[in-house]
């Protein structure tokens, strides 16, 4: 059964939890493994609880696909084409916690009992903390509580990559949720491994001198998956301008002139 889930960053939602539920992921929220089609690789995600009390924490497993309109989806494990979920397990799936106590999670990825092609595998190790963190008590005999989660993406590259498939899909202006005029781009992966590459926009005036340029973090893309982002092109005074976007990973770019009419 397919969700969909607006993802809300780690830290940003841990700063509306109190000091007791202070549950955090020490090693970073995406674990990228490069291996052999015969290979067997580990793995660990570092949690600690920081509060004054003990936690329960709870370990499942979700797939994770982004379309081009920019929905995330959490499916159920092995749902996705892509799914390394038949070939990891975790050692533990039930942890308590104590007070300023860390626990290693270990996980291990085993593709050699199955003839695995080339190509990105990837799931989401979801690391929950089963105390809500904040209650609501307005409404008598009624308590909702929200609960910190983590989806912590866990990625296996099987065998080497030649090439990508990097491409934009769509490039077109609009404007955002606070009416700021924007250039959103999407990235599509056609690709059979995963790809994060380095964008950026260059633009100049009529004259040719350069009124802007914007560098965008990298951003996975996953095999037959896309990203969109919006680049932000409010600063710029009303007129016409040509841009040139482009797109690098490793030793690959792509790129694309545009003009623009603000």
């Amino acid at each position: 059964m397919k969700k969909q889930l607006f993802l809300i960053a780690a830290f940003l939602l841990l700063t509306l939890t109190y000091s007791e539920a202070a549950v955090i992921i020490k090693n970073g929220l995406t674990h990228l493994h490069y291996i052999n089609s015969t290979g067997i690789q580990k793995g660990s995600i570092i949690i600690a609880n920081t509060g004054n009390k003990v936690q329960r924490v709870k370990i499942y497993f979700n797939d994770l696909s982004i379309e081009c309109t920019g929905t995330v989806n959490y499916t159920e494990p092995g749902e996705n084409f892509g799914s390394l979920y038949p070939y990891i397990k975790v050692d533990n799936r039930d942890i308590t916690l104590d007070a300023h106590q860390e626990y290693e999670i270990i996980y291990e990825i085993d593709v050699s009992k199955k003839n695995v092609q080339a190509g990105s595998l990837w799931s989401l190790i979801m690391v929950e903390v089963e105390e809500p963190i904040a209650i609501d008590k307005k409404t008598p005999g009624l308590e909702i509580g929200s609960k910190i989660r983590y989806a912590i993406q866990i990625i296996g590259n099987v065998g080497i990559s030649n090439s990508n498939g990097l491409k934009f899909t769509n490039i077109k202006l609009g404007k955002d949720e606070n009416q700021n005029r924007v250039v959103k781009v999407t990235l599509s992966n056609d690709g059979d491994f995963l790809v994060f590459p380095k964008m950026e926009l260059q633009v100049f005036d009529e004259n040719g001198n350069e009124a802007k340029k914007v560098n965008i973090s990298p951003r996975n893309v996953y095999p037959r998956n896309c990203q969109t982002v919006s680049i932000d092109l409010n600063s710029l005074p009303k007129g016409n301008y040509k841009a040139v976007l482009f797109a690098e990973f490793e030793d690959e770019a792509i790129g694309v002139n545009l003009d623009l009419e603000l």
